[in-house]
């Protein structure tokens, strides 16, 4: 329980951070400010429709860790398309990225709630996603810090967000899949599944699941 905490805090504190910096940073995109603030918006919705059919096809992790390395992508390549590009094609371009951006983190966020709800067993899980919902605050409050390094102008805000992504990438890929299992009930079951094979041996109880280890591994149980 304690990988899946760490990693998942990290996950939704980065995703926090990074949708609410895009989000701030609106007024820095080129052409009407309504109107991108409206394309926002109406981007948010398309990938909650999708989202089901990729978790199935694709499971939870690499649909999670996929949609954050593509919003990497579209923040890096604002760098050279702004380097490269004349004003005002390279405003257009920025702003469009920027919202591929945005609505892959959108989706990545989705699919992350999706898979660390099944990561948390029935008796905590209420708890697991009070926690992971609290610890996301961390990110909007680091957000608006972050944009206007450099007064909003520069690359560094685009770079910040490439690394997060990656390790968010990253960090979903550590976690265990669980679009082909069952939830698991009890804590003792998930900390079972997070350890090498022949760590721990495993005995069903009436009740429960009883993580043996040390001397105990292997002994008959009958």
């Amino acid at each position: 329980m304690t990988k899946v905490s760490l990693l998942s805090g990290l996950v939704w504190v980065f995703c926090s951070m990074t949708y609410y910096g895009i989000s701030f940073g609106i007024k820095n995109l080129s052409g009407d400010f309504y109107l991108n603030l409206l394309l926002m918006a109406v981007l948010e919705m398309p990938p909650n429709l999708v989202m089901v059919s990729l978790l199935n096809w694709l499971g939870r992790r690499w649909t999670s860790a996929g949609s954050f390395l593509l919003a990497a992508a579209a923040v890096l390549i604002v760098i050279p398309v702004s380097i490269t590009v004349s004003a005002p094609e390279a405003g257009v371009a920025v702003s469009t990225l920027s919202m591929v951006a945005k609505t892959s983190i959108i989706f990545g966020w989705s699919a992350v709630t999706v898979h660390h709800i099944e990561l948390f067993p029935t008796v905590v899980r209420n708890i697991g996603m009070g926690y992971l919902n609290t610890v996301a605050r961390i990110g909007g409050i680091l957000a608006p810090y972050i944009l206007f390094q450099g007064n909003g102008s520069g690359f560094g805000f685009y770079v910040i967000i490439a690394v997060a992504m990656v390790l968010n990438a990253a960090a979903c890929l550590l976690l265990r899949e669980t679009g082909d299992e069952s939830l698991q009930e009890y804590i003792e079951e998930t900390n079972a599944m997070e350890v090498r094979p022949g760590d721990v041996g495993i005995v069903e109880t009436n009740s429960n699941v009883k993580v043996l280890t040390g001397p105990e591994v292997g002994e008959n149980q009958d």
